[in-house]
């Protein structure tokens, strides 16, 4: 969502805005925030971070 407003705000001068929504991703995140315990916990397949970085970074 925080990509609408920039993207309505922008179009008018032909500028792009692209979001990156991989889902879960293999961090620390999940046991900073205290989330191990739940679906997205430890034993949840993610996304690997690298594999995000690199889609998320295409020339």
């Amino acid at each position: 969502m925080f990509a609408l407003g920039p993207r309505e705000e922008l179009k008018e001068h032909g500028a792009d805005v692209t979001t990156l929504m991989p889902g879960a991703t293999d961090s620390a995140f999940h046991a900073r925030a205290g989330m191990n315990n739940t679906a997205f916990g430890s034993g949840m397949k993610k996304n690997s971070r690298k594999d995000v970085a690199r889609q998320g970074f295409l020339p």
